[in-house]
């Protein structure tokens, strides 16, 4: 093979990789993140098994109905793949999603917001390159553009009010509308269910009483701690 054909064939095998990327499905997952997800150093993530298991058990209960429930160490990537590309991939199938992911925490929130956020860019011109050829629509709306809550370009003829996107610490104010996704981020902390055990049973009556009731009856969940 000379050199010609050579960069034929990594041309063909990342245009294949970009389009398996926007296919709503596992493999199309992994291919997003492999382009586009970054860590906390910028540095680009190259999905592991245990992130494909994490996916592969997400998608097959969403399939049938049921919360997955994501259990790893800390250092693992949870929050990165599923708290922060896993949204943002969903957002790429449907602009009209409304989102909200709830954390131990108002700051770790804050965090999850900034990070998407950057991914999608204040203008065109900073969006992540990879976002912008696998979702070219995805892109920064009309509403909210904080630290709370984000709004992306809804689709021609959209009427909901709501952001596109918002986190909270699990105790946080400023609650919103109705949600198509709710992500529980970390929620129980060692503060809250070991140093104050007492605080157990209002995480858990708030986490029920106030964030899972504004899921609709069609909506996904997910947990991961």
């Amino acid at each position: 093979m000379d050199d010609m054909e050579l960069a034929y064939a990594l041309r063909t095998m990342r245009e294949h990789i970009y389009e398996q990327a926007k296919n709503f499905s596992l493999g199309g997952m992994l291919a997003f993140t492999h382009l586009v997800g970054r860590d906390e150093r910028g540095e680009p993530i190259e999905p592991a098994a245990i992130h494909w298991s994490w996916f592969a058990h997400i998608f097959y209960c969403w399939q049938r109905g049921t919360i997955p429930v994501i259990l790893a160490p800390w250092g693992h990537g949870k929050s990165v793949n599923v708290a922060i590309l896993l949204p943002l991939w969903l957002l790429g199938h449907d602009e009209n999603m409304r989102q909200k992911i709830i954390c131990n925490s108002d700051d770790n929130a804050v965090k999850r917001v900034r990070a998407i956020r950057s991914f999608i860019g204040d203008t065109l011109k900073n969006r992540n390159k990879n976002l912008g050829i696998i979702f070219p629509h995805l892109r920064r709306g009309t509403g909210p553009w904080g630290d709370h809550s984000i709004a992306i370009r809804k689709s021609p003829g959209a009427v909901s009010a709501d952001c596109s996107l918002e986190a909270h610490g699990v105790f946080g104010t400023g609650i919103g509308g109705r949600a198509d996704l709710l992500i529980l981020d970390d929620v129980p902390d060692r503060r809250n269910s070991i140093e104050q055990p007492i605080m157990r049973s209002r995480v858990i009556s708030t986490v029920k009483g106030t964030w899972m009731s504004r899921l609709e009856p069609t909506g996904r969940q997910a947990e991961i701690m």
